[in-house]
């Protein structure tokens, strides 16, 4: 759009040669429908995350127009989540220290 077609129509973003990109920010989780015109990503709310702002943080449900915290019982769950990411991290930097020798 524009006088000489260098940007992109409202809520679109990425302009190119070939064209702009809808933003498609969810309704709820965001809040506007305008992302960034370079990035794509949508402005989030509170407990929302994602490029479209679509997906709740971690430790959150998707209750229609919200993102509430998970019951209690989630915490043991949580607790052995955060035990397997440290130990794929040890791994990891195990591998990386292996194949920088």
């Amino acid at each position: 759009t524009g006088q000489y077609c260098d940007r992109c129509l409202p809520n679109h973003y990425g302009f190119s040669s070939e064209g702009c990109s809808q933003c498609s920010c969810d309704q709820y989780g965001s809040f506007d429908v305008q992302c960034d015109i370079t990035t794509g990503q949508c402005p989030c709310k509170d407990n929302f995350m994602g490029q479209k702002c679509d997906l709740c943080e971690e430790n959150k449900y998707r209750d229609g127009f919200e993102c509430p915290n998970c019951p209690s019982c989630y915490r043991e769950v949580q607790k052995r989540v955060n035990r397997y990411r440290r130990d794929l991290n040890l791994l990891q930097t195990a591998i990386f220290t292996l194949n920088s020798s």
